[in-house]
């Protein structure tokens, strides 16, 4: 009850649900009802926080004018097969993470067949709202010679509003280019005791690629050749991995091996290295 909205009778218009931007700071309400364009509208905020909890909106009454532009429908812009395991969705709004991320949304058929797959999983970017990445099992590669289509189901796929899709086939292009393995991009020691490592590919959240003895550190000491595993293993996202160990020495020549990581579309690639150091400041 921190909204409470009427029209310029003192009607209350219901609000669904409210939603914040990502940013911090915008939050739309969502209405039951649609508001007549042109006519005046009273919103209250009855509270209302920073994230801080120190400043605050109390009891205070906004009136607009509902003079918004033609409504764009929730949609599927575009389609595009970046290879021939992963598949690229483009819509025109900003998607709700929860429903845009399940697997379960999408379906994925050859042209002028009956059955279709589901993908292996579906990775969403919380910077980038716009899009989702479909990642298809080998055995589901997509073929340049074909056509496919993929199949969303009405409301199944929300808008950040919680506006559903409506039910949507598109057909798309099929392609022979594989999906190029994993590699570390960069291997960067952040601080005292802690690297960030940069993958080329999104890599999934599991035991085996987070489980410490799957990363080796190796350095010399005196002549000494020393290896180590991290003390932990944080998945910071899907191509940042953080880890944790007792300490580094500054201007120590370092490798970092990785036994093995697996993708989203359930690859895995082995014998990943990288050198690095950490440098005085």
């Amino acid at each position: 009850f921190n909204f409470y909205l009427t029209d310029a009778d003192n009607n209350p218009l219901p609000i669904s649900s409210t939603t914040i931007d990502i940013n911090g700071r915008a939050l739309y309400l969502n209405l039951g009802e649609e508001m007549s364009k042109n006519n005046m509208y009273y919103l209250t905020i009855n509270n209302l926080n920073d994230i801080t909890k120190q400043e605050f909106i109390t009891e205070k009454i906004y009136t607009f004018k509902a003079d918004y532009g033609s409504t764009t429908k929730f949609k599927l812009n575009r389609v595009t097969a970046l290879d021939n395991q992963t598949i690229e969705l483009t819509f025109n709004k900003p998607l709700d993470g929860e429903t845009a991320a399940d697997a379960g949304n999408y379906s994925i058929t050859r042209y002028g067949s009956s059955s279709g797959v589901r993908p292996e999983k579906v990775y969403f970017d919380p910077l980038n709202r716009y899009k989702v990445k479909l990642y298809l099992a080998y055995g589901d590669r997509l073929q340049k010679q074909n056509d496919y289509t993929v199949r969303i189901d009405s409301d199944s796929v929300k808008d950040y509003l919680g506006n559903g899709i409506e039910s949507t086939r598109e057909r798309f292009s099929g392609t022979n280019n594989n999906r190029e393995a994993n590699k570390v991009e960069e291997a960067v020691a952040i601080s005292t005791d802690a690297v960030k490592l940069t993958l080329s590919q999104e890599v999934i959240f599991s035991a085996d690629n987070l489980l410490p003895a799957n990363f080796t550190l190796e350095y010399s000491h005196n002549f000494i050749s020393i290896k180590k595993v991290p003390i932990s293993v944080i998945y910071s996202d899907a191509k940042t991995l953080i880890l944790k160990f007792d300490s580094l020495d500054y201007d120590t020549p370092y490798t970092l091996k990785v036994s093995q990581l697996i993708d989203l579309s359930g690859n895995i690639v082995k014998g990943l290295e990288k050198d690095f150091r950490l440098e005085a400041q």
